[in-house]
């Protein structure tokens, strides 16, 4: 079931390394999302409006959500 639903590691590093060396990617591109085995992309617009505060015309979740993790933890970390 695993080989039907897993690619191998390399594929990752096929991603990593399109990124690093491909003459497609240029300043124009910058931003941009690279998705496994290169290919540019972006987020879908409500997970781009998450990412953004409420004062920059998003939702604010993002930020949220991390105010909250950290609340969760705040007992584990030495002071």
């Amino acid at each position: 079931m695993q080989k039907l639903l897993m690619y191998p590691a390399t594929y990752g590093a096929y991603t990593e390394l399109w990124a690093a060396l491909s003459p497609e990617l240029t300043p124009d591109n910058s931003g941009a999302y690279v998705y496994p085995w290169g290919r540019i992309g972006s987020l879908p617009p409500d997970v781009e409006a998450s990412l953004k505060t409420t004062s920059n015309g998003g939702t604010g979740v993002a930020a949220k959500f991390v105010l909250w993790c950290e609340s969760q933890i705040q007992s584990y970390i030495e002071n």
